[in-house]
């Protein structure tokens, strides 16, 4: 076992009986005080591992993980993918990596075709292309598999009942007929072995398969952390792209990374916020940006102001956001992240020309990073009760979206 991961681990055994010393002593709590002992638990662990770690740790923490959750699959659709492609463009881009999520008999193989007995198209078929997290160092396409599965299956259930339960399809100006929803995840290369822009055109090429050679016509894009910056990064690319057969209907970002300069937050509140209700940790954050930069010990510096590395600067944000019919933005006020967000925000409201539609917002109140992911498999608690939420609250908004479709 790695000393990172004993280390982890125990810290982990020795925190129950902490805690209930504490509580018997009435001391105060070193995270919000509505927080379950489940909840305060996993981020007082993520936070020791995060404060002396490396990424090698990391890894080996989320291959367990990863293993847990394929085996909490419960029958949810999972379908690797690994072909190879060559695009002049990008020579550097050998095969596409990543993995299909969802309603089993409604999973897609390797050429978009669909099990002969699905009764599906990709008229009636969304395909969310999903980009992990993991401060572009770590990470993979299982590791959240089993909550996608279920996203995927109560999208299904939800788009089917959307008539009774959501807009009138009247109001639409005309019949819509529900979509199933299916996820691509990608497995995109890591750094430091893979740097900046290697991870975007990654996702272009994705992109590029999944309308020119699966043949979906309804793509949402999102990401949660790093995968929301690279979410925004694509878009961008996209942007600024003329012929391109079908453009994303929507994006979808949890907790998104998009200021890798660190310059927007000041260190003070950077520390503040890593000390009580998250478990990020500042040096770490600054490192996994450096890696994912080249700007760790490498003669060729990248500047982390770019607005491809970092969304938070673009010049334009009408120009990227407005094509999408809507996007959606999900993260904690406890978090890291949470005053570069809140400043993102705050530059999409002031967009001009303004964007066509409002940003769908979903707050955590005293929530850290990736709330929803985080928390939606442990037992209930106040964290456990905003998980929940704010998935739902995704779920509903996206069926709308989709009823335009």
């Amino acid at each position: 076992m790695p000393r990172g991961l004993l280390s982890a681990s125990l810290f982990a055994a020795g925190y129950g009986p902490y805690y209930a010393a504490r509580t018997l002593m009435n001391q105060p709590h070193s995270f919000p005080s509505s927080w379950s002992f489940a909840e305060e638990i996993t981020v007082a662990t993520l936070r020791h591992v995060s404060k002396d770690t490396n990424a090698s740790t990391v890894r080996s923490i989320i291959k367990l993980s990863q293993d847990r959750s394929i085996a909490a699959y419960n029958g949810y659709g999972f379908k690797s993918v690994s072909i190879p492609v060559y695009d002049p463009e990008m020579p550097h881009i050998h095969s596409i990596q990543g993995a299909w999520i969802g309603d089993p008999a409604t999973l897609p193989d390797q050429n978009g075709q669909f099990p002969p007995d699905s009764q599906c198209s990709w008229d009636d078929v969304i395909v969310m292309m999903w980009a992990h997290g993991g401060g572009y160092g770590v990470g993979n396409v299982s590791l959240f598999a089993h909550v996608f599965g279920k996203f995927a299956n109560d999208f299904n259930h939800l788009s089917k009942r959307s008539n009774q339960t959501l807009v009138p399809r009247q109001h639409l100006g005309r019949q819509a007929r529900p979509k199933k929803l299916v996820i691509f995840s990608m497995e995109y290369p890591l750094a430091p072995e893979y740097r900046y822009p290697t991870q975007i055109d990654f996702a272009r090429a994705v992109y590029r398969w999944l309308t020119e050679t699966v043949g979906a016509k309804h793509i949402l894009v999102g990401g949660e952390s790093a995968g929301g910056n690279l979410t925004l990064a694509f878009l961008q690319k996209l942007s600024a792209m003329e012929h391109v057969s079908v453009r994303p209907f929507a994006a979808v970002l949890f907790s998104p990374w998009v200021d890798l300069s660190g310059k927007f937050t000041p260190e003070a509140v950077q520390h503040r916020l890593a000390d009580t209700s998250d478990y990020l940790n500042p040096a770490i954050v600054h490192e996994w940006a450096d890696e994912y930069t080249g700007n760790a010990g490498i003669k060729q510096e990248i500047d982390p102001l770019s607005p491809l590395v970092s969304p938070l600067y673009m010049e334009d944000y009408s120009a990227v956001l407005a094509p999408l019919k809507g996007l959606s933005v999900c993260y904690g006020t406890g978090e890291l992240f949470a005053p570069q967000i809140e400043e993102f925000l705050r530059r999409c409201h002031r967009s001009t020309p303004p964007l066509p539609y409002p940003v769908h917002e979903i707050v955590g109140d005293d929530m850290p990073h990736d709330f929803p992911f985080l928390f939606a498999t442990l037992p209930a608690g106040p964290g456990k009760k905003k998980s929940k939420r704010a998935f739902s609250s995704t779920l509903v908004w996206l069926v709308e979206q989709s009823l335009s479709l």
